[in-house]
């Protein structure tokens, strides 16, 4: 790595630790931090930032839940660069892409987290609602707290189904084919089937590291002791 990069590093890291601070501040002090007297938590409709949403997280999950989402790794995003374009005309952007055939209106797709069940009532189900009103593709995994068919019948847009390829390939293959079954509102059309190889690795994993498929010792669960 230069002294150059190592550099621009610094920037972003500096960078992004003054827009989370903006955002984060106001809701530190309705956590009752820095001394401030605590106010009441805003209505989900007033939020728009990623960090405001995490600090809600934190006033309301368990510590155990909240540690289970922020403990993802981000290094390899943190290096990413977005550079604007200043002078340019803006009132007509077009984010649309397309990806597998499907339009989409910006290229933007709900990840998949397991066990949404764990953090919120409705889980998955809300959550495929939501992409649906946003136009965005849900990705749902394995580890769903619903069963994919109902998952899929909560949305209209395309709907992609991520599975992992451990050592128990007959309960692989029945999810794949409840996931691809006909009569599941349709939804098989619309549906992408992720393969991996192994299991994903714990929470805060490198992301370059995580793509390298383990030869040997693997575990059935990132919980597990080596």
């Amino acid at each position: 790595m230069t002294k150059q990069h190592e550099k621009d590093t610094l920037r972003r890291r500096n960078a992004r630790q003054q827009v989370d601070d903006f955002f984060t501040r106001p809701l530190a002090a309705a956590a009752g931090q820095d001394g401030l007297p605590a106010i009441r938590r805003g209505p989900v409709e007033e939020i728009y930032a990623a960090p405001e949403f995490e600090q809600m997280a934190e006033l309301v999950l368990a510590p155990m839940q909240f540690d289970s989402l922020k403990s993802s790794a981000r290094g390899s995003f943190d290096k990413m660069t977005f550079r604007q374009r200043l002078m340019v005309y803006a009132m007509e952007l077009d984010l649309t892409t397309e990806l597998f055939g499907h339009s989409m209106f910006a290229p933007i797709i709900v990840g998949p987290v397991s066990r949404q069940g764990d953090l919120h009532d409705e889980g998955e189900l809300a959550t495929a609602r939501g992409s649906s009103a946003s136009q965005t593709i849900m990705v749902a995994t394995r580890s769903a707290s619903y069963p994919i068919a109902q998952i899929a019948s909560e949305t209209t847009q395309p709907f992609w189904f991520q599975v992992y390829a451990d050592d128990d390939l007959g309960a692989v293959r029945a999810d794949v084919a409840e996931a691809t079954m006909p009569d599941a509102k349709s939804f098989a059309s619309r549906l992408v089937c992720l393969l991996k190889v192994l299991p994903s690795p714990c929470n805060g994993m490198p992301l370059r590291n995580s793509l390298k498929v383990q030869r040997s010792g693997h575990r059935k669960r990132c919980h597990e002791p080596r």
